[in-house]
């Protein structure tokens, strides 16, 4: 690409009034930071004034009214899809987010904009110990297999920690709680299971082809809910108390949920759930503010963990049962 092309882009990435950094410039324009302050003398001496903003979230910004022709969002729709970009380009496991910078810039520039879009903060809890660049890895090499239904030989660990080498032919990509998945035919089982990318540490696209078995549906596979084929779902009933009594009234657990307040302190919560671990998980994360009234097995596989529990603590536990006495 040549420098007035250069330039250009980077008078679509300034219009939109998000401050850059210089360095995000550079990336998004694959030059290096001196060639950005090139760029933004010529666009100056062309009559574009790029104002700066020191300190830690400081950078560019062109103060200046739309090149284009203004499309005409209301405030409310023009919050929301500044608040969705922000949101978009936080998220580690976004994996586009270099195009889609380029492709919003094209938008925001045409959007009659009164503020700066980069006062949303998003803080991922938890994020994910793989690199971006790592997961962007796999992600392509996945895709690759999927479009050219090419075998993928794979070393994969379970969640019993430990790596096995799989054949598998890859069938669909889709994300579940943050994290991207394969749906995938395992040839040393000839069964589709689910493989988490971040979990391949090693990987080759092979030269033998595949087909996709005929009766494969991804409808058999995720649903609004995620993993279908899962584990067995259980339908529970608990209480839960305090503070948590109106917390697991914001967001939807499972199928089939029913919330129903009790009093001003406990909440009455019906959902089917699926993965006895992954409710096993779900439960404890409670600690001593819930009770199941059912099924039974839960109830014993909470009280069996609960013991664990104590176990692992067994001489604070013999200490606390003497000074309680």
């Amino acid at each position: 690409m040549n420098r007035t092309a250069l330039c250009i882009k980077m008078l679509e990435l300034l219009s939109t009034k998000r401050i850059y950094k210089v360095s995000e410039l550079a990336e998004l324009l694959e030059t290096n930071p001196r060639n950005v302050l090139e760029y933004k003398k010529e666009l100056e001496v062309a009559g574009y004034f790029i104002e700066s903003v020191s300190g830690k979230y400081g950078g560019y910004y062109l103060n200046q009214r739309n090149l284009l022709s203004p499309i005409n969002f209301t405030e409310e729709e023009r919050r929301i899809f500044n608040n969705s970009t922000n949101y978009l380009l936080s998220r580690k496991e976004f994996l586009y987010k270099k195009e889609f910078e380029l492709i919003l810039s094209k938008i925001h520039s045409a959007i009659n904009q009164k503020n700066h879009y980069n006062d949303l903060i998003i803080i991922n809890r938890f994020p994910l110990v793989m690199k971006e660049e790592e997961i962007m890895e796999r992600y392509k090499i996945v895709k690759e297999s999927i479009e050219k239904k090419l075998v993928l030989e794979i070393e994969y660990l379970s969640q019993k920690n430990t790596s096995k080498r799989y054949n598998v032919h890859p069938y669909q990509l889709f994300m579940f709680n943050n994290s991207w998945f394969i749906i995938a035919l395992n040839e040393k089982h000839d069964s589709i299971s689910y493989f988490k990318i971040n979990r391949i540490s090693d990987y080759m696209l092979t030269s033998h082809k595949f087909s996709v078995k005929e009766n494969f549906k991804i409808d058999d596979y995720i649903d609004e809910y995620g993993m279908k084929q899962n584990g067995e779902w259980m339908k529970i009933e608990a209480l839960v108390f305090n503070q948590y009594a109106s917390l697991v009234k914001e967001r939807i657990y499972g199928r089939n949920q029913i919330v129903t307040s009790i009093d001003e302190n406990t909440t009455n919560l019906k959902v089917e759930m699926q993965n006895i671990d992954a409710i096993k998980a779900f439960i404890l994360g409670f600690g001593s503010n819930i009770k199941i009234l059912s099924p039974q097995l839960l109830i014993d596989e909470i009280l069996n963990e609960s013991i664990k529990l104590i176990n692992n603590y067994n001489k604070r536990w013999e200490w606390w049962k003497n000074i309680s006495n």
